[in-house]
């Protein structure tokens, strides 16, 4: 196993703060329910209020490591060693920082790009926290259900799963002579076994996981259009530094199950849709439109449609978070 260099160990700590893995804890001295819980947690740092355990660097370098650690057994003592003071180190140092540019904050924040580029953070997570809340509050299992069920009454909403077979080589020539071998009655199941370069599948006459169509890759995608059960693709399709020949093994109309994640992105744009036909017509914001001569008009995007009365409706008795 390598070492951790300082870089590495910067770099996975700054990942661990961002994502707040590492919750920093308020210790208050002054009382004693505080001084028993520091007791029975031995600090590895401390900057003022903040504290850092042993428990939660064994922890963090455990999952890094792949939780391999869990009886210790996994690194050299020096690198035990090495690896619990790269996280304390840095724990320390992006602390300490902390610290001082919010001590500082009000000289920083006087800077008009500095302060400009607070805004903005704070705006966008503002602006996050708000979609999401609209969102969860309009999406849920009775709505996906809803729009499943229209899915199914409807052609063009039909969300699709497809069970495909491949084969991945690793030159296009290749890929056109295993074409060619399948052209003249050769076994895909079998060309998948001898040529495929994705053993995994490979081992299993090129099948893969049943997917989404929406999920697939956009080569695919179209490639199935042309498909039938049984037919294969008659030209290598690109993919990840290889290339790859498709056969399709069986096409359904997903299941609820299976169509979730696909319904749940719909609803979402739909409502995002309904929030913003709202909003622009909302007369506290103001809104206005103009065209490309500087003139005003009535002429709006797609993008702040009603997507049907009924949504809008339903949005209505559902408001947005406000103050």
């Amino acid at each position: 196993m390598k070492k951790l260099s300082f870089i590495a160990g910067f770099f996975f700590l700054g990942t661990l703060l961002q994502n707040g893995t590492f919750a920093s804890k308020e210790t208050a001295v002054s009382s004693e329910a505080s001084k028993d819980q520091a007791s029975k947690e031995p600090l590895a740092a401390k900057v003022g209020k903040k504290t850092l355990t042993i428990e939660e660097i064994n922890r963090q370098r455990d999952q890094m490591l792949g939780g391999r650690l869990s009886e210790q057994k996994a690194l050299s003592p020096e690198l035990a060693k090495k690896s619990f003071e790269i996280i304390r180190d840095q724990w320390v140092i992006f602390t300490l920082l902390t610290e001082a540019a919010e001590h500082n904050r009000k000289a920083l924040e006087k800077d008009s790009e500095i302060g400009s580029a607070i805004q903005k953070a704070v705006s966008q997570i503002l602006m996050g926290a708000y979609v999401d809340k609209f969102l969860k509050a309009n999406i849920n299992p009775e709505a996906l259900k809803k729009a499943y069920d229209a899915s199914l009454k409807d052609p063009k909403l039909q969300i699709y799963v497809a069970t495909l077979r491949a084969i991945f080589v690793d030159s296009e020539e290749i890929a056109k002579s295993v074409i060619k071998a399948l052209k003249g009655g050769a076994s895909f199941v079998k060309l998948a076994e001898a040529k495929s370069v994705e053993k995994t599948s490979g081992k299993e006459g090129g099948l893969l996981p049943t997917t989404l169509e929406s999920k697939l890759p956009a080569a695919y995608q179209k490639a199935l259009k042309e498909l039938k059960p049984g037919g294969f693709t008659e030209n290598p399709l690109p993919i990840s530094g290889k290339w790859s020949i498709l056969q399709l093994e069986k096409r359904a109309i997903a299941t609820f199950e299976q169509a979730e994640s696909e319904l749940r992105d719909r609803e979402s744009r739909k409502q995002m849709s309904i929030l913003l036909a709202r909003l622009a017509k909302d007369k506290k914001y103001g809104v206005a439109f103009y065209n490309e001569s500087g003139e005003p008009t009535q002429e709006l995007s797609p993008l702040f449609a009603d997507p049907t009365t009924e949504d809008v409706a339903k949005a209505e008795a559902a408001p947005p978070p406000s103050k």
